[in-house]
């Protein structure tokens, strides 16, 4: 499971997440940070801003 908080984000199901970097590239999308090489950003099924 992953527990994220914050302003406009919504609960919901994010899928089976192949591995742990996409909560790396989750949080560097909302920070505005470049991609890493791995990992999938999930911040626009959540109701970030991706």
């Amino acid at each position: 499971p992953v527990i994220g908080i914050g302003p406009g984000l919504k609960g919901g199901d994010i899928g089976l997440r192949p591995t742990f970097a996409d909560i790396g590239e989750t949080v560097a999308d909302h920070l505005g940070l470049a991609a890493g090489r791995h990992g999938t950003s999930f911040l626009a099924t959540i109701g970030g801003h991706a």
